[in-house]
């Protein structure tokens, strides 16, 4: 017996709570409730119901007799309205789960055409920066190879440049080594002519010529450099003279 207590309150609980959501959707779908399905009459007033009513008695009286329209009911005008309506009356309580049609079909062309010239414009940038990062990735390479090439000059420069020091250390050595054989044979000649005949000695130097005798001059003493170049005569003395003078230090 409980049982079935419990099954007849869940049934009526599930009955009730239906009717609620029904209501509520046709509540919110906007539909007068006298032209709901099922529970239509219910909210009809007592002028549509006698309406009916008459209509009733009338369609059955005109049906008993059998001389007056060939037996058949008064056709009644039909109701008119939008598209819209008609399918939300024939819908009945259906109409509540019936969404209206968001665009036309003229605005659903024009939303389109404007999709299609947005998704036209869309793919000319594309395609314009496309070639532009083609022309970049270009210019890099191009960059990349002058880069390269100028590494390549560098070392060059840089592989000359060794070579040019290691030539001039080289001319510098033999240049030192060069000097320091002409200072000890100058040397040498100052350590004979600083003592000898003075006749013989300066021949010597007058064959030398002035700049050669001026470097062996300014190694020996004053003194005895003065005497050999008193000893020379002529115009030629005086050149001897301004040689040893310049190479004084």
């Amino acid at each position: 017996m409980n049982k079935k207590v419990e099954i007849a309150t869940l049934a009526a609980g599930g009955l009730g709570l239906f009717s609620m959501c029904f209501l509520g959707f046709a509540l919110v779908s906007d539909v007068p409730l006298e032209e709901m399905a099922v529970i239509g009459p219910l909210f009809r007033n007592g002028d549509e119901q006698a309406e009916e009513g008459a209509d009733g008695t009338l369609a059955e009286a005109d049906g008993g007799a059998p001389g007056q329209n060939g037996g058949k009911a008064l056709a009644l005008p039909e109701r008119r309205g939008t598209a819209q309506e008609i399918v939300t009356a024939n819908l009945g309580v259906l109409g509540a789960f019936a969404l209206p049609a968001p665009f036309a079909r003229a605005e659903l062309e024009t939303l389109v055409d404007e999709l299609r010239d947005q998704r036209d414009l869309l793919k000319e940038r594309s395609d314009a920066l496309d070639e532009r990062e083609r022309q970049v990735a270009d210019q890099i390479a191009a960059l990349d190879m002058r880069s390269a090439e100028l590494e390549r000059i560098k070392g060059e420069i840089e592989t000359q440049t060794a070579a040019i020091e290691l030539r001039s250390l080289e001319l510098k050595r033999d240049e030192d080594v060069e000097t320091a054989g002409e200072s000890l044979v100058y040397e040498n000649l100052a350590t004979l002519y600083a003592e000898g005949d003075t006749e013989q000695i300066t021949a010597d130097l007058v064959g030398m010529g002035p700049d050669e005798a001026a470097k062996v001059l300014r190694i020996l003493d004053e003194d005895r450099a003065m005497d050999l170049l008193r000893a020379i005569t002529g115009d030629e003395r005086g050149k001897f003279i301004d040689a040893w003078a310049r190479a004084q230090p």
